[in-house]
């Protein structure tokens, strides 16, 4: 699944005993679309890859639009002097990985955050909205969260998985209520609503 994300994202070329993202990317035009709609606010980028976001950095050199970057690639002073600059209204776009940036970090700056990929984890994809819709995201008259999703890829069949996980934890959280009024257990749906988030 994570190949056929990639292949939804950008091209692919061969490098060393495996594949890598190349140009052109689809996803990359569309977020320097948005960021020419938005004029000169300050935006957090998402996904899941860090050759996407790496793309995407060298896309926003050419283009000359000011960037921090937070992936496991940057050392940890690195990577808290683009979030302190970002915050500071320095930066005009942060972008991260979920897996370095998707937890701990505030990036209350940006009314407006772009995921470029989702993940399969509903946590994973929830902490990361939650880095713009924290403690003083309240600055903002409301918090915009923009999913690119490529058409006709298996993209579009995990947005329709997350749908559906998103309507299963509903229904157990109205079972879980249900239950807690009548002094019953909820143990074996919190075991079943940890496996579907996860």
């Amino acid at each position: 699944r994570l190949r056929l994300l990639q292949l939804s994202s950008a091209a692919l070329e061969e490098y060393g005993d495996g594949w890598r993202m190349a140009d052109p990317s689809p996803k990359v035009d569309e977020v320097i679309a948005i960021l020419e709609e938005m004029g000169d606010r300050p935006v957090a980028v998402a996904a899941h890859h860090r050759q996407l976001i790496d793309l995407l950095a060298a896309r926003l050199d050419k283009e000359k639009i000011s960037y921090g970057l937070f992936t496991g690639a940057q050392k940890d002073f690195e990577r808290e002097l683009a979030k302190r600059d970002f915050q500071a209204g320095k930066l005009r776009v942060f972008a991260f990985t979920m897996a370095a940036g998707g937890t701990g970090i505030t990036l209350t700056a940006a009314d407006t955050l772009i995921r470029m990929q989702r993940s399969w984890s509903m946590i994973d994809n929830k902490q990361t909205e939650d880095r713009v819709h924290r403690i003083g995201s309240e600055i903002h008259e409301s918090i915009q969260i923009i999913d690119i999703v490529a058409r006709e890829t298996v993209e579009e069949d995990q947005i329709l998985a997350l749908l559906e996980k998103s309507m299963r934890l509903e229904e157990i959280a109205r079972d879980k209520a249900k239950l807690q009024a009548a002094g019953l257990d909820t143990s074996h749906l919190d075991i079943l609503e940890a496996t579907i988030m996860s």
